[in-house]
């Protein structure tokens, strides 16, 4: 059965709603400039969003971490002035921006961002980097108004910028890639078995007539509580199903109507996907 599946604004609009910038202009600092640039070029994850999608398997379980930026794809390749503009994800459910100032922040390996508390206006943010056994991280600093620090996000880079990228494909690659990459024996409900690779940029290989899948990371707007995964999604040949992940076995159902819909509780699996090593 098809189920339908509105893919956020996230995906579509990256700059025109909920923007959170401050445009006020900064005095040029060049030297900044090239020290940072090395360490923020990316496309950036929420890392305990991660980590815990590694646990739970389960996106909607693991749903609940995705606060305030989930992402963010910055590109220092053409970086010519003071400040720069970064797409961002807000909770994976939709797109913003904010401005990066190449300015010092409270510490030397952070800078000013026009980003204001939403609640609090007079609550700010910076963005530094920290190193540890040659990684870099992402940190989002959060301040009060007396300069007191509230919290800190951190954030991992998964792959690399590149301008035919979408903001949803450094999200989608990792949710792949803790979840479902691999090769894999597929057994329908008629027992019939073939040999399927699924890839971390979403490639379908060995099913026939499927060439896609997607994992739903949104689920802001859902009124069910099941992981759901969609073959050829937005496409005439559609087709989701409520997943679960057992060991080695992703097992799909029937994707549910609502949340009365009692089939994925039965257990009335469709597809069983055996991870081969």
């Amino acid at each position: 059965m098809k189920y339908t599946i509105v893919v956020s604004s996230l995906f579509i609009i990256l700059s025109s709603c909920n923007s959170i910038t401050d445009k006020q202009p900064q005095k040029p600092t060049n030297e900044l400039v090239e020290r940072f640039k090395p360490f923020l070029h990316g496309v950036w994850i929420q890392a305990d969003y991660i980590d815990d999608i590694a646990k739970t398997k389960s996106p909607f379980k693991s749903s609940e971490k995705l606060t305030f930026i989930s992402e963010m794809i910055i590109d220092t390749s053409n970086v010519a002035t003071d400040s720069m503009l970064i797409n961002i994800a807000l909770g994976n459910h939709e797109g913003s921006d904010f401005i990066l100032y190449f300015k010092q922040g409270k510490t030397p390996m952070s800078l000013l961002t026009g980003i204001r508390g939403f609640e609090l206006e007079s609550d700010s943010y910076e963005l530094g980097y920290e190193i540890n056994n040659y990684d870099t991280t992402l940190i989002l600093y959060h301040y009060k108004k007396n300069q007191k620090l509230l919290d800190k996000t951190k954030y991992i880079r998964v792959i690399e910028v590149s301008h035919n990228r979408s903001l949803e494909d450094g999200f989608q690659y990792m949710v792949n890639k803790k979840l479902i990459t691999g090769s894999y024996l597929v057994t329908d409900s008629t027992d019939k078995e073939r040999l399927v690779q699924m890839t971390s940029e979403g490639v379908v290989k060995g099913l026939p007539g499927i060439e896609t899948y997607y994992v739903i990371t949104d689920f802001v707007a859902s009124e069910d509580s099941s992981d759901v995964i969609c073959f050829d999604i937005q496409t005439d040949t559609q087709n989701c199903y409520a997943f679960k992940i057992n060991g080695d076995t992703i097992t799909l159902f029937k994707a549910p109507i609502n949340e009365t819909d009692t089939l994925f509780n039965a257990g009335h699996a469709l597809y069983k996907f055996l991870k081969q090593h």
